[in-house]
């Protein structure tokens, strides 16, 4: 580190060791190490400059375009009981099957 960082660091600091870290190739657990600074306080940093450092850090919009929910086709259950059951919506299976048990007085 060329030039001594105060205790409490100002964002011209910060940016600064932040780029003597990145043009030393070292990781900043190792530059911290070697410096005897705490990694912790090079990872707050990157996270509070990430969007405004760097020349090329854009910030881009993408369209979601959503498309409406299928519906689900009409079921038509015919029990052995002559009773008939129409669902216009999903069901589980497992409700369905207690459902018709129910309606049919046995097991499905």
């Amino acid at each position: 580190m060329a030039k001594k960082v105060s205790k409490r660091w100002t964002e011209d600091d910060a940016r600064r060791v932040l780029d003597e870290v990145d043009r030393s190739g070292l990781s900043d657990k190792a530059y911290a190490n070697r410096y005897g600074l705490k990694p912790h306080r090079l990872w707050w940093w990157h996270r509070r400059l990430e969007p405004v450092r760097g020349e090329d850090a854009t910030v881009a919009f993408v369209e979601v375009r959503s498309t409406p929910a299928r519906t689900p086709q009409p079921i038509e259950v015919r029990l052995a009981n002559g009773r008939v059951v129409s669902l216009t919506t999903a069901v589980d299976p497992v409700v369905l099957a207690d459902l018709l048990d129910a309606i049919e007085g046995q097991r499905c």
